[in-house]
């Protein structure tokens, strides 16, 4: 992991080393850029390349000098550059399972009758695909999150382990319920937790060395003619919402999930959405844009110890 000494630009990492080893795939990389010659903070973007497998670039801002990027990483090694101008750091990180069988598994629940789309302006892909690639993404991020910030308490990373973490081709599946939206929409939190922790532990998917992550595609925001002001008036038009977790199954709603990235690409788009919800038609959980309404474990992945860097002013 070096620079090239010749430029006026150097790359530093703060949190990971050179040839570092992960049991996960997301790992978030912080760092800054110095420059000797310069006097004002550096800014602009730094470029993370990806060189195998599949060669792929990401965009990720320098705020004040510091920047943040995630790494998505395969099995096995992987090579990256990070280029800043004409600067260039060069970085090897390994990706291994865990020696364990045990793991979280991200499922989305469609309702019997249903064809599966979440709730989402008419722009947004809506397809029990498209949810399953939030989801994914979102539980990496979590993953990621919870590795990180116990090695910023002072202790080694660690985390749960993901089913794609064993198998790549297992982010997100999708189960199919007998249950019919309808009843759904008769049943309290508890009884909806109750209800899908039974149907998904008598399903093939049922393991005692499973945990299950689960998301349901029929909850509906009921349209109104008036804005609601409070947290309790919007979530009391909301069909089918739910966030309640304990044993092997945490089950939240699909009410805010069209604000979710699909790909590494989305994050910081969609983490720094400054559209206004509308909120006669579209939940909105933490409000009042797009942005806002990305889930707190989800959307905290984005704070820092530094000043923001990925477009707030915010501090963890």
């Amino acid at each position: 992991m070096e620079n090239d000494r010749r430029e006026q630009y150097r790359i530093t990492l703060t949190n990971i080393c050179e040839n570092e080893t992960f049991r996960y795939s997301l790992p978030i990389i912080k760092g800054f850029i110095s420059a000797p010659l310069r006097k004002c903070p550096v800014a602009g973007a730094v470029f993370l390349k990806k060189l195998d497998p599949v060669e792929e670039v990401t965009v990720w801002p320098v705020v004040n000098g510091h920047f943040k990027c995630l790494a998505d990483l395969s099995l096995g090694r992987n090579r990256f550059f990070l280029d800043y101008h004409t600067s260039r750091l060069c970085l090897n990180l390994e990706f291994q399972s865990k020696c364990t069988k045990y793991h979280v598994l991200p499922v989305y629940i469609i309702c019997s009758g249903s064809d599966g789309r979440f709730q989402a302006p008419d722009d947004e892909d809506s397809s029990p695909e498209s949810a399953c690639r939030r989801i994914s993404l979102g539980a990496r991020l979590i993953q990621s999150l919870t590795a990180e910030k116990l090695r910023e308490m002072g202790m080694t990373r660690r985390t749960f382990q993901l089913a794609r973490d064993m198998d790549e081709g297992t982010d997100c599946v999708i189960f199919r319920s007998k249950l019919k939206a309808e009843e759904v929409y008769e049943m309290r939190p508890e009884e909806i937790w109750e209800h899908f922790g039974r149907e998904l532990m008598s399903s093939p998917y049922g393991s005692d060395r499973r945990k299950f992550l689960a998301f349901l595609s029929c909850t509906r925001y009921q349209q109104g003619d008036k804005v609601p002001e409070t947290h309790e008036e919007v979530i009391a038009r909301v069909r089918g919402h739910v966030a309640l977790g304990g044993g092997g199954l945490a089950v939240f709603g699909t009410g805010c999930l069209y604000t979710w990235p699909e790909t590494i690409h989305q994050i910081l788009p969609k983490f720094t959405d400054h559209t206004k919800v509308d909120k006669l038609r579209f939940m909105d959980d933490k409000g009042p844009t797009a942005g806002a309404s990305q889930p707190p474990w989800v959307r905290s992945v984005t704070n820092s110890d530094t000043p923001s860097i990925w477009g707030t002013a915010q501090k963890a």
